[in-house]
């Protein structure tokens, strides 16, 4: 079933995006498997080491393909438990081919496997990469999705017991504290003494025009007629 996610949070959103996006390399991966096994293998026979090896490579590609499919089909639904599906059957089908590589190659007369054993020892290293990734991945979103949940199984007694403590409340009220009453003794003020500003002294008043001495001015007067008609 498809989750939605609009009823995730943005947590298990962007989880379930994770997952959606392994669905393409889980589809590569199955095309591979399935084009190899049934198209490129036949059906071995023998009960020799080469046949056993062989044998094991075949169904790791034809069995690990179909599996693969249906990895990438759910992971499609953004559920988290498709990648530990995708884990397991990657590792699983990493070691099916290395295993059945080594022994095709190590007995007499292996020679002509061995450039199709290098390619399937690569195809092993990246399945085992995927489904290691795939695993740490898986696992980290599944403890987010207990700590979300507010019971995290890895938590110390101490980080616990804070975490109770900060969520059980108070029996107590809480109220702001009272402040301290002040004191109702008489604050005492000194006087000031007030200075009295400095008086501008007076402008200096200009020295009086002293007249000049009498008969200074009537020595420049022109003399008058009757003057002359005393001379």
């Amino acid at each position: 079933m498809m989750q939605s996610d609009e009823h995730m949070n943005p947590s298990q959103s962007l989880g379930a995006a994770a997952v959606r996006q392994n669905a393409m390399s889980a589809g590569i991966g199955a095309a591979l498997l399935l084009f190899y096994g049934f198209f490129q293998l036949g059906m071995p026979t023998g009960d020799d080491q080469f046949a056993i090896g062989n044998l094991l490579t075949f169904y790791a590609m034809r069995g690990g393909g179909v599996l693969m499919a249906i990895s990438a089909l759910w992971s499609m639904t953004g559920m988290k438990e498709a990648l530990l599906f995708d884990a397991v059957v990657s590792v699983l089908v990493g070691v099916g081919l290395t295993g059945g590589t080594l022994l095709m190659v190590t007995v007499d007369g292996g020679m002509p496997v061995i450039p199709n054993g290098v390619l399937y020892c690569i195809f092993a290293v990246m399945f085992v990469r995927a489904g290691i990734n795939n695993g740490q991945t898986w696992a980290l979103m599944w403890r987010n999705a207990q700590a979300t949940q507010g019971a995290p199984p890895l938590a110390t007694p101490l980080i616990q017991s804070s975490v109770q403590a900060m969520a059980t409340p108070s029996s107590k009220p809480t109220h702001p504290p009272t402040p301290a009453p002040l004191a109702s003794q008489p604050v005492a003020i000194e006087p000031v003494a007030i200075e009295p500003a400095p008086v501008a002294p007076d402008p200096i008043a200009p020295d009086p025009i002293e007249p000049p001495p009498e008969g200074f001015l009537a020595a420049f007067a022109p003399e008058s007629k009757d003057d002359d008609r005393d001379a």
